[in-house]
């Protein structure tokens, strides 16, 4: 009897120590299987699950690689360059800018925890800034920081509560520095712990010296901000079509992408109804709150029962929360039907009048912008944490192969005169439903 215990005991260890085997195989091969490495998931876990909202887990909100990938996309650079012996070298495909950006958030990150004194720069000392080894990246529009700060892994720094448009890692002698500038406003630069080393290895990988700041071209500089980067060689932009998805209600394509949008704004796209105005706007209505899709692609929604409420300026946490929330709903209703071109925040602020905290996001293709009537691609505002408007456009932009001969950076820099306060190459919607890049001029 004493036998068959021992026996049946062995058995068991046996077949313990066998499960323990499986099971850390499994973690080991479902955490390849994760988008990032482990230290990114604990941080996106902690981003999306307890550190904002408490009920939700990772796997809620966060459900697979696609939302990861579309939600990095949007809060990537539209544009990068690396500073090394060899001279200024631009990255001048998006993807190519969120790879680096994606590779240099470690080091973001150490420099954002260590952030020491910090110093307002004269456009002197941002120019002395800029001419050293240094990773530039350009985000476009008005980036929160501290949002950015919390999905990389930086910790809650008070000093880093800005809207950049773009942030400098650069090495000083021994020391690296932070710099960020920006929309409208100066560059602010702050001492950090981290030592340059790891950012020399990485820099050091970029030779081709393919670009320069506008600072550094004579004619450029009396024009253009400091850090408006001029490629040697501009690829000729292609020409973008636009297309519209609902230009008929009962294709099968069409059905499908309104379904997925209605189930993204909360309805049921089965039991919802709807009706259809005169100039075939489809209206869908459920409780108090309506959603309208026009045939050229154009979507509003509105909760009403938000307008009543007036919310306060969000802290950073809610904003980081609304921000995700927003890029999560895009990926929902867009990444399907987007096609060639990209978005990105183009701005995020609080509307103290209207007690809403409003995101705006900008659409670019190849590290150009496109221009809308509006001025961005889709605005919605939140409540608190609740949605209670949105406006965007379904509609799909595909690259032609057509191309475009656009003029020189400098050549055009050289036509500019003084009472130019925005100048910038962007896409360009013309009678034909074509974007063509050209230089953009605001008197």
């Amino acid at each position: 009897m004493r036998e068959k215990i021992k026996k049946n005991s062995k058995n068991g260890v046996i077949l313990l120590l066998l499960i323990l085997l499986l099971v850390l195989t499994y973690l080991t091969w479902f955490g390849d299987m994760q988008p990032g490495n482990a230290q990114r998931r604990q941080v996106i876990g902690e981003l999306f699950g307890g550190l904002f909202w408490k009920e939700n887990t990772v796997e809620n909100v966060y459900p697979g690689y696609e939302e990861y990938d579309y939600t990095m996309s949007i809060l990537s650079p539209v544009r990068a360059a690396v500073r090394n012996d060899a001279g200024l070298t631009l990255l001048t495909g998006r993807e190519e800018a969120r790879e680096l950006f994606e590779r240099v958030s470690a080091v973001l990150a150490s420099a954002m925890d260590s952030a020491g004194r910090v110093e307002t720069l004269t456009a002197y000392q941002w120019r002395e800034l800029l001419s050293e080894n240094l990773v530039f990246f350009d985000f476009e529009g008005e980036m929160p920081l501290d949002m950015l700060a919390a999905v990389i892994g930086s910790t809650e720094n008070a000093m880093l509560e800005h809207q950049v448009r773009d942030i400098v890692l650069a090495i000083q002698q021994d020391t690296l520095t932070l710099a960020v500038m920006s929309k409208n406003g100066a560059p602010t630069a702050y001492t950090t712990a981290v030592p340059p080393a790891e950012l020399i290895s990485l820099a050091g990988e970029f030779g081709s010296g393919n670009a320069h700041f506008a600072f550094e071209d004579q004619t450029a500089a009396v024009h253009l901000p400091a850090e408006f980067i001029i490629p040697a060689n501009r690829e000729k932009p292609a020409v973008i079509r636009k297309s519209s998805t609902f230009a008929d209600y009962t294709s099968t394509s069409s059905e499908r992408i309104i379904n997925a949008v209605l189930e993204s704004f909360g309805y049921n796209p089965y039991t919802t109804g709807s009706y259809i105005e005169s100039d075939d706007t489809r209206v869908y209505v459920e409780e108090l709150s309506t959603l309208r899709l026009s045939p050229d692609g154009s979507l509003s929604y509105y909760a009403p029962d938000s307008e009543k409420m007036r919310s306060p300026a969000p802290n950073s946490e809610e904003r980081s929360a609304i921000i995700m929330d927003a890029a999560v709903m895009l990926d929902s209703v867009a990444s399907d039907y987007i096609g060639d071109v990209t978005l990105y925040i183009q701005r995020a602020y609080y509307d103290a009048e209207a007690g809403r905290y409003v995101i705006l996001f900008g659409c670019v293709a190849d590290g150009i912008v496109l221009s809308f009537p509006d001025g961005y691609f889709a605005r919605l505002e939140y409540a608190g944490t609740t949605l209670a408007s949105a406006h965007l456009t379904i509609a799909s932009y595909i690259l032609t192969a057509q191309h475009d001969i656009i003029l020189p950076d400098s050549q055009a820099a050289a036509l500019v005169d003084g009472k130019c306060t925005l100048f910038e190459l962007r896409y360009v919607e013309n009678q034909n439903g074509e974007y063509r890049a050209n230089w953009y001029c605001i008197k």
